[in-house]
């Protein structure tokens, strides 16, 4: 955490850098912090903090998501195997349904997904 020049806080705790999610008790502290060092902030309540960590933690995920999504289209411009060897480190062990609609964004049989997907499984076994 640092103090800016007009004496307010600015909450910058490890748990929002790189992109990690911070915990409660992260976001608590912060709060703490804020509420203890600032007089005459009786303004800043635990709804707006909420608010703020809701919004950053959004943030954090839009982000991730847009990353994942990129990789997933340059994975599967170059093979099935890797694309599905992508999704499934999210899920690792996905429903005939999510397969099918893999094989259909991939342009793939979904018997070759499965086939893929049992492989991958037995692997990590």
């Amino acid at each position: 955490m640092t103090v800016s020049k007009k004496n307010t806080l600015t909450p910058r705790p490890k748990a929002f850098a790189e992109g990690v999610l911070p915990t409660v008790e992260e976001k608590e502290l912060v709060y703490g912090a804020i509420t203890q060092s600032m007089p005459g902030n009786e303004w800043y309540t635990r709804k707006a903090h909420s608010n703020w960590c809701k919004k950053r933690d959004n943030a954090i995920l839009d982000h991730q998501g847009q990353q994942q999504a990129l990789l997933w289209h340059h994975v599967r411009c170059k093979s099935p195997f890797l694309a599905v060897q992508t999704k499934m480190r999210l899920l690792p062990d996905p429903p005939l349904g999510t397969m099918r609609s893999w094989a259909l964004e991939l342009g793939v049989p979904l018997l070759n997904v499965v086939a893929i997907a049992e492989m991958l499984q037995e692997e990590q076994n």
